[in-house]
Parts: C-alpha cells; sequence; structure tokens
C-alpha cells in the first residue's frame, strides 16, 4: 500500500501515520485505506529539475534581453538593431519583465507542487498557457514592429517566424492537455 498524500510505500498496512510526509492514513470513524499508487514520475521531473532548470533559463533568456545581447548570437549590436527597429527596446524590455514575472510565478509553482499543496495542480497547465503566450506575443510584437519600421516587403520571409508560433501554439495546448489530464488522475494527493 501507499501513502494517499505523497505516495511512499508504506512499512504494512496498520499503519496510521505516513513515515515520510506524516499525513493520517486511517480517519477517524473511517476503515478507508490508503489509495492505490498512482506513477508520479513526471511530477518528480516537474518537481526536481524542469521548473527549476526552466527558471534559471528564463533568468539568463530575462537578462540577455535587459542588456540586448541576445542580438550578438546573430552578430549583430543591439544599438544597431534599435535604430532601425525603434520600437523593438521597448518589446525587449517588457518581454524581460515579463520573463522574470514567469519566473516568480514558475518559483510559486514549484513551491506549491513540492509541498502538495491543495489544487497546487491546477496551476501546472496555467504555467504552460502563460509561458508560451509571453513569447507568442513577443514574437507578434516583432513581426509588427519589423513590418512598421521598414515595410513588410522588406521583411523577407515571416514564414518561418508564423510557423514558429503555430508551433508554440501547438506545444502549448499538448503541454496543457497532457497535464490537466495527468494531474486531474493526482488530485487526491494534493491535500496541504
Amino acid at each position: 500500500m501507499y501513502c494517499n498524500k505523497c505516495g511512499a510505500a508504506l512499512e504494512n498496512d496498520n499503519q496510521e501515520k505516513c513515515t515520510l510526509c506524516g499525513s493520517d492514513l486511517f480517519w477517524v470513524g473511517k476503515s478507508e485505506a490508503p489509495i492505490q499508487r498512482m506513477p508520479m514520475k513526471w511530477h518528480k521531473f516537474l518537481v526536481y529539475f524542469s521548473i527549476i532548470f526552466g527558471a534559471i533559463l528564463n533568468l539568463f533568456t530575462a537578462m540577455s534581453y535587459f542588456t540586448g545581447s541576445v542580438y550578438e548570437s546573430e552578430g549583430v549590436d543591439a544599438s544597431s538593431v534599435y535604430s532601425v527597429l525603434p520600437g523593438m527596446k521597448t518589446v525587449d524590455m517588457m518581454y524581460a519583465i515579463t520573463t522574470v514575472l514567469f519566473v516568480v510565478f514558475s518559483v510559486y509553482i514549484w513551491w506549491q507542487l513540492k509541498g502538495f499543496k491543495v489544487n497546487a495542480y491546477k496551476l501546472v497547465p496555467i504555467m504552460y498557457l502563460v509561458g508560451s503566450l509571453i513569447g507568442i506575443l513577443y514574437q507578434v510584437f516583432s513581426i509588427v514592429i519589423m513590418i512598421a519600421a521598414v515595410g513588410i516587403e522588406n521583411t523577407g520571409s515571416l514564414l518561418p517566424v508564423v510557423g514558429s508560433i503555430v508551433f508554440s501554439v501547438i506545444m502549448c495546448v499538448v503541454m496543457v492537455v497532457c497535464n490537466k489530464i495527468y494531474y486531474d488522475k493526482r488530485a487526491n494527493l494534493f491535500v496541504n
């Protein structure tokens, strides 16, 4: 048998408290036994790696947009980009700020998931939705600024950017749906 809160294996079937998380396994007046174990590999991956790594990566990304160093990978100086596309600096700063706010939101979700807080599982699809929305809006605003500054005929092919936006939307939908299904099956574990 396994703990109905954290999923830890129980030492014996008569145990009243989980040795790992300390939650009650049998309630007064009820003969309710602990639930059968649900695999938690995806949850552990999110809590122990993905959210933390994503937060660190997003902080580096935000810093590169704050400083303009994001353009160095293309061999272009940020001041050159901003002189041709003056609105781009504002968009870059807004993207950097929203990315930092997203990092704060992600860390909050990580803390909620780690502690199996009530309804924490409902925040995971929202996290994917917000993260995707930030990236999609940045791409859309970038396209609008390019078209406004140099005209659509001088922007080159927008197909890769549009393809990236479509791919982002598809991945967002997949991640939201998959995480909703995964966590809805494990909702009873989030009781703190």
